[in-house]
């Protein structure tokens, strides 16, 4: 009975160390500005990476948080226009969202400090609203924002060179990345953690 609590406890324990890291937006915006109009663009953003960090989400404005009329594919690339990782947002609800930002998880993709990147997604269809200047912008320390940035598309995810003017910008397209000094256990993790804890101390009592 001790050998199997035990061996419970250190499994809990090996688990949390493989928890998963908590993720926070790139950048943070206030949910005003929403705008619709015609024709299907690639919209989103340039920054510069200030420490490394792991992007593990690409994100797309939702606007109203209430789901999204289509699915909305979203791009980061390299300051060369080398598309590095995509994804696609799912319509409706059934992605999870995050300060506005409706993601779709992709595999790791490191970004090295010092070098500038481009994240967009399309948009302009099917009356899905985006950002343009909201009132409040807020980069994570890890990063800087630079610009606006976007470029016409027939639908697909293109480059979005263009450097456009006004103010905070155009969302369309985001990420996360994680934070890797705040780790967030598993509850299943949590779950097992506690029921080997429990178990150790009836078998002390039992003793």
């Amino acid at each position: 009975m001790k050998r199997s609590v035990l061996f419970v406890v250190f499994a809990a324990l090996f688990a949390s160390e493989n928890s998963v890291h908590a993720s926070i937006l790139g950048v943070a915006t206030s949910t005003d500005g929403e705008f619709v109009n015609t024709g299907t663009w690639t919209l989103g953003y340039a920054f510069q990476v200030n420490t490394g960090i792991t992007v593990n989400a690409l994100a797309v404005f939702d606007a109203g948080g209430d789901g999204l009329n289509v699915s909305h594919d979203v791009g980061i690339w390299n300051s060369s226009g080398t598309l590095l990782a995509s994804t696609t947002v799912a319509a409706g609800t059934v992605d999870p969202i995050q300060g506005g930002y409706r993601y779709a998880a992709i595999s790791d993709l490191p970004l090295t400090a010092g070098d500038i990147y481009y994240v967009g997604s399309v948009n302009g269809i099917d009356d899905d609203g985006w950002l343009q200047d909201p009132s409040s912008l807020l980069a994570a320390p890890e990063i800087t924002y630079l610009s606006r940035q976007f470029e016409f598309s027939s639908g697909a995810l293109v480059f979005p060179d263009l450097q456009g003017s006004g103010g905070t910008g155009y969302f369309g397209g985001n990420f996360l990345f994680s934070d890797s000094n705040s780790q967030v256990p598993e509850p299943a993790t949590l779950a097992l953690l506690g029921l080997g804890l429990a178990g150790l101390s009836f078998s002390r009592r039992k003793q």
